[in-house]
């Protein structure tokens, strides 16, 4: 299973092809071309193509109402 939801920098964070979730996955399939599981949906297809960078995560967390003022 992913380890958590909001990742650290340097990590690879991947938005599931079915569901949307965005999630850091644990591992790669023996194949090393897909990643393990959608924790949400349990989609198998997620694949290097599907990963996206820190900023472009942070816009999508903005959007959905993530960044909150303290």
């Amino acid at each position: 299973m992913a380890r958590y939801v909001v990742p650290p920098k340097y990590e690879t964070i991947v938005k599931c092809r079915k569901c949307g979730t965005l999630y850091v996955p644990d591992s790669t399939h023996a194949s090393w071309h897909t990643f393990e599981d959608c924790p949400h949906c349990g989609y198998y297809g997620n694949k290097k193509k599907d990963t996206i960078p820190l900023w472009k995560y942070n816009i999508i967390k903005w959007f959905r109402g993530g960044f909150k003022n303290a």
